[in-house]
């Protein structure tokens, strides 16, 4: 019996559902100074300490995106507080405090991006709430998050579509939509999806 329960758990935990590489540094409150830009979404847009100019994702505490404040601040040189979440690359800042603006540029990299449009193209994946999806909860994707999900996106979270490549890393995108409402039905489930791809900042 102790053998078979023992199978039993290997086998459930082998079956679960891989909750992903997502990290929140809850302990760790960093300052950021950078560009705030507002679309496609609340950015900041920073230098890392390698010299390279970095985007990272903006939302409030709790269910809340900060789409006001990025309209005040779009295009100003900010000093914001708050903790990383990140996942595959793409980050995200929490913010703990107001955001302010900054004395200076920190520099001369930070200018406004170009955009680069793309041709149309047609993409496999989930429609996902960033927030959670990059780490602050686990799993933060998938039917088991869909009303979480959905409660974030109706918050002002600006919604993402995450797809894999061949190695399992996760492509997240940015989805410009004026009709958020269109998109709430298919949240958390494997949707197809087609659109202008476009390079910009992300």
């Amino acid at each position: 019996m102790i053998l078979l329960a023992g199978g039993v758990g290997v086998v459930v935990g082998v079956s679960q559902r891989v909750t992903g590489r997502g990290v929140w540094n809850i302990d760790t409150v960093s300052a950021y100074t950078g560009l705030m830009l507002r679309c496609p979404a609340p950015i900041i847009r920073v230098v890392d300490t390698k010299g390279a100019v970095r985007s990272m994702l903006i939302v409030d505490e709790g269910k809340y995106g900060i789409n006001q404040i990025a309209e005040m601040f779009d295009g100003k040189f900010v000093k914001i507080q708050g903790t990383l979440v990140e996942r595959d690359g793409v980050a995200m800042v929490k913010l703990l405090q107001k955001v302010a603006i900054a004395t200076e540029n920190p520099s001369a990299t930070l200018s406004l991006p170009s955009s680069t449009s793309k041709p149309t193209v047609s993409l496999v994946g989930e429609i996902i709430d960033p927030k959670y999806f990059l780490g602050v909860m686990k799993p933060g994707e998938g039917k088991t998050h869909k009303a979480c999900a959905v409660l974030c996106l109706r918050g002002g979270i600006s919604p993402m579509f995450a797809t894999t490549d061949t190695q399992g890393h996760v492509i997240a995108s940015v989805i410009e939509s004026p009709e958020l409402d269109r998109l709430i039905p298919f949240v958390g489930d494997l949707v197809e999806i087609e659109g202008e791809g476009t390079s910009r900042v992300m």
